[in-house]
């Protein structure tokens, strides 16, 4: 892993490079671009930063729009979605994290299209927003970003990321998104930015699961993400009694014969359902044939009650840009 992590830093390096350098030109739009990223390969939170954001920019009559990719998804076409425009697109067609974004955020504009540059273009010309959120956008660096917030977790010093720690140097506001243990952490991102001046906020974890008061069963836990360790943690965290957990590699997209090996682990282990993440359980929903019960764990972030004035600073500093 370090020999690879090795060839991605160069890489990286080398691209930086460029568009620091302005080799490579960047492209601006008429309306402002908050950035929400990482450096890692995944599992630092994206999601739930983008629902809280988005949640609190609506509460101050801020319209904000998504732009996402869609990664996985079966349609390669550019799907928009206005504010509070009724549809009928499945989970297939936007992709896992866009479908659970607007299950979550009800009302709220999107467009999911694999060209992020050609997404806002259309955004701002056929929707009436006021402000850009650029779902993993960190290392977008062709797009001009006025706001770029980049995600972290302590567990990120055991992944491969994406860049060295000291691109988190373009970062405006650096998210926490754990608050266990990271005095340490935090001194040794510190030392990576070289004390360079950067809003810290860090977000603690607020789990809920649907019918939670139901689980009194065995349950089999299955999960395709980046990050299935944590999934499993906060499962033991709210106490559900996990006979088993199946892993899928990141956005996998499930088959009849995934659902039928999930059936027979349920069968075997006299388990009464599933328990799985929000970006799964759509997908599993969909193939589930005989009805099993299929429980969902979603994670919502919540400022530290310490950094609830860091997190109205990030929404200040978005206001003060529009």
């Amino acid at each position: 892993m370090m020999i690879l992590q090795l060839l991605i830093n160069g890489v990286a390096l080398l691209r930086n490079g460029l568009y620091k350098l302005n080799i490579i030109s960047k492209q601006s739009f008429d309306v402002p671009v908050v950035s929400i990223g990482n450096i890692a390969m995944g599992g630092t939170g994206k999601t739930p930063m983008v629902v809280w954001l988005c949640q609190e920019l609506i509460s101050s009559n801020i319209r904000p729009c998504i732009i996402t990719r869609g990664y996985k998804r079966k349609s390669s076409d550019m799907i928009i979605v206005g504010q509070n425009e009724k549809n009928n697109y499945i989970v297939d067609d936007l992709g896992d994290e866009p479908f659970d974004l607007l299950k979550k955020l009800p009302g709220v504009s999107m467009v999911v299209h694999k060209n992020k540059s050609e997404a806002i273009k259309t955004a701002t010309d056929v929707l009436d927003i006021d402000v850009i959120i650029l779902d993993d956008g960190f290392q977008s660096l062709y797009i001009n970003r006025d706001i770029n917030i980049a995600l972290l977790n302590h567990k990120n010093k055991n992944m491969l990321n994406r860049e060295p720690y000291h691109g988190l140097k373009r970062a405006d506001v650096i998210v926490f998104n754990d608050g266990i243990n990271l005095s340490n952490f935090k001194s040794f991102i510190n030392q990576k930015i070289g004390g360079r001046k950067i809003l810290q906020l860090t977000m603690r974890k607020k789990p809920f699961i649907n019918q939670k008061n139901k689980l009194n069963a065995p349950l089999l836990a299955v999960s395709g993400i980046a990050n299935s360790n944590s999934f499993y943690s906060s499962l033991v965290d709210q106490k559900i009694n996990v006979v088993k957990h199946l892993q899928y590699k990141d956005h996998h997209n499930y088959s009849k014969k995934d659902m039928n090996k999930i059936y027979q682990f349920v069968e075997e282990n006299k388990c009464k359902g599933i328990i799985t993440t929000s970006k799964d359980y759509y997908k599993l929903k969909k193939l589930n044939t005989k009805n099993i019960k299929i429980y969902r764990l979603d994670i919502y972030f919540v400022p530290l009650k310490d950094d609830i004035v860091a997190g109205n600073e990030l929404i200040n500093k978005i206001k003060n840009i529009l």
